[in-house]
């Protein structure tokens, strides 16, 4: 599953359910961090001197190459670089030359277009690589909110294990079943207030950015949300009552037809 996460110059526009949320190193993190005790946290560094979980690359910040330096003198697992899709690929130049993985970084690029997706050839188009996670909009929900949806492993401590190989964990039906189990039965007329998390939100970022439903991403269980539920279930031979239970989350998160 997709992660949303949100960031803002003023942290107390952002829902304080939020599931994730990206906070600035500016001297007032701890406080903004209190507003979000149950969100993953990550913490952005403006400048290369500064240590942190991401480094903002972008005019009037770090610049790309200072990218390789500042992610050898992290301490914590699979630092972070911010950027827009057009100087990524720059950015993963200066890495390679550097010696760097790729799977030792997370690259999360911001390219506006309104729709969430996570930047790639087989997305945006934009770059010709994947990245981790893609900031979308600049005005989420109407208010002055980034939101970028991020790879489900985003805030995994890494990516690999031992040799570097990329590490696949299979679940059987049943184990599969068990999580869905334990997912809210989404409903028309509900929305992400009902719940501690942006279930909803999520819902909908996924029917978008994997199943190209082009829904207004509200965290309202509205029709559009419940038509674009219904047209996936007939797809797959579910019973189409634009119902979202266990069956249809196991659908959405793990894709069909």
């Amino acid at each position: 599953m997709t992660i949303v996460m949100l960031d803002s110059v003023q942290p107390n526009l952002i829902p304080k359910t939020s599931p994730a949320v990206a906070l600035y190193d500016d001297g007032t993190f701890e406080e903004s961090r209190a507003l979000f005790p149950h969100a993953q946290i990550l913490m952005i560094s403006v400048f290369a001197r500064d240590d942190g979980d991401c480094l903002d690359v972008e005019t009037g910040d770090a610049i790309p190459s200072q990218a390789p330096a500042w992610v050898k003198r992290q301490k914590t697992s699979r630092p972070c670089l911010y950027a827009s899709a057009s100087v990524m690929p720059v950015i993963r130049s200066f890495l390679s030359q550097a010696g760097i993985p790729r799977s030792s970084v997370r690259l999360w690029s911001a390219h506006y277009t309104d729709r969430p997706h996570i930047c790639g050839p087989a997305s945006c188009g934009e770059i010709s690589f994947p990245v981790d996670g893609t900031q979308w909009t600049d005005h989420y929900q109407g208010k002055n909110i980034d939101a970028s949806l991020l790879s489900d492993d985003f805030f995994a401590t890494s990516a690999t294990q031992g040799t570097g190989t990329p590490v696949t964990v299979f679940l059987t039906s049943a184990q599969t079943g068990q999580i869905m189990s334990q997912l809210p039965v989404l409903s028309p007329g509900m929305s992400d207030g009902d719940f501690p998390h942006l279930y909803i939100t999520r819902v909908q970022a996924v029917l978008n950015a994997v199943w190209h439903q082009g829904l207004v991403i509200d965290g309202a269980y509205g029709p559009a949300t419940q038509t674009a539920v219904k047209t996936i279930q007939e797809r797959n031979h579910l019973s189409p009552d634009g119902i979202t239970g266990p069956a249809t989350w196991a659908l959405i998160v793990a894709g069909g037809q």
